[in-house]
């Protein structure tokens, strides 16, 4: 479980820091504020570090098929 973040220099995001996350955490806020970028980042970094963390590459899947970025 993932009970802090920390997102430095990441697409839009230039320093951000979550802490005291939970089990299940929504990310809210308007059009073009990073939340895309929050969740990329996390699916990034699990899958350096879990090969199989399959539930977040479907995640990344469909981030980048909404953006356009794949298929």
């Amino acid at each position: 479980m993932i009970t802090s973040l920390h997102i430095r220099n990441f697409r839009g995001i230039s320093n951000l820091r979550l802490n005291d996350l939970s089990r299940i955490n929504v990310v809210v806020g308007r059009n073009n504020v990073g939340k895309s970028s929050v969740l990329e980042a996390i699916a990034i970094a699990v899958g350096a570090v879990n090969q199989d963390s399959s539930v977040l590459k479907r995640v990344l899947t469909q981030v980048l098929k909404w953006r356009g970025w794949l298929g």
